[in-house]
């Protein structure tokens, strides 16, 4: 009987917590910076693109302004708040974003489960439906990102961004409790800023047999050109990001630095 209950033990002790949740499940993102070269003074595909690659649609536009304090508190934490709203749209569009590095720029099985569990241990899994998980591969670095998406109505007649009180409202109004948490206190209670509008056109594009998305925001005095390419699946997404990044390499439009511009876009200065 005591041999019979150490074999029992020890079986219960090798089944893992029935309680704890299973890690997310990702998708996948390739975001590619494309050199100047890639647009015309109107910042629509130039020439020199358009003698490589299909130009096969323009697909959309839309405006966004992301928010921070001086001193950096959501960027401290690894977090970032974004209002946008897209052409057309009735309401604005609100995201606050959780990003973790990825080891070795890599889009590995092993890297990727490794940063899903990193992920679950501070409480982002699949159990939260709150959060979206999608890994982001650029060219120097790859992340693990976890998005709270919201909607806010407009506070405008033609829906533009509001103004910097009424945006900073929308988006302290709305925060999530792991951003709170996060940081120690609440949006409402920070001097949050915001930055400059970023006006974005997109154009559907061919590059090397892949249909994708070519991305041009502009800020400030800044041109911002990317590839975007979405997709469910961790083995297409490596290869979507090997064939992307070897045809534009050729023609030289690859500019070898990673294409996460927010940090760049708040650098650009706030709007008072």
């Amino acid at each position: 009987m005591p041999a019979l209950a150490v074999c029992i033990a020890s079986v219960l002790c090798a089944v893992p917590d029935a309680g704890a949740a299973a890690v997310a499940t990702p998708d996948y993102q390739v975001k590619l910076r494309l050199s100047d070269a890639a647009v015309d003074a109107q910042g629509a595909p130039s020439p020199q693109f358009r003698s490589y690659f299909d130009v096969l649609s323009e697909s959309g536009s839309e405006q966004a302004v992301y928010f921070d304090t001086a001193d950096g508190m959501l960027a401290n934490h690894g977090w970032t708040a974004r209002l946008r709203h897209k052409d057309s749209a009735e309401n604005y569009d609100i995201t606050y974003k959780y990003r973790l590095p990825l080891g070795d720029n890599s889009l590995s099985k092993s890297t990727v489960e490794d940063g899903l569990d990193r992920a679950r241990k501070q409480n982002f899994d699949s159990s939260d439906t709150n959060y979206d998980a999608q890994v982001n591969a650029s060219f120097a670095t790859s992340t693990l990102d976890f998005s709270n998406k919201k909607s806010a109505a407009c506070v405008t007649s033609q829906c533009e961004i509001p103004s910097v009180d009424d945006a900073v409202a929308i988006v302290a109004d709305l925060e999530p409790g792991k951003l709170k948490k996060a940081t120690g206190t609440t949006l409402a209670d920070v001097d949050l800023k915001m930055s400059r509008i970023v006006n974005q056109q997109t154009w559907r594009v061919e590059v090397g047999g892949i249909k994708t998305d070519l991305e041009v925001a502009k800020f400030g005095d800044q041109v911002w050109v990317e590839i975007s390419e979405e997709d469910s699946s961790r083995k297409d997404a490596i290869r979507k990001r090997e064939t992307l990044i070897a045809e534009l390499e050729k023609v030289g439009l690859l500019e070898h630095e990673d294409a996460f511009k927010t940090g760049t876009v708040l650098a650009s200065g706030w709007q008072q």
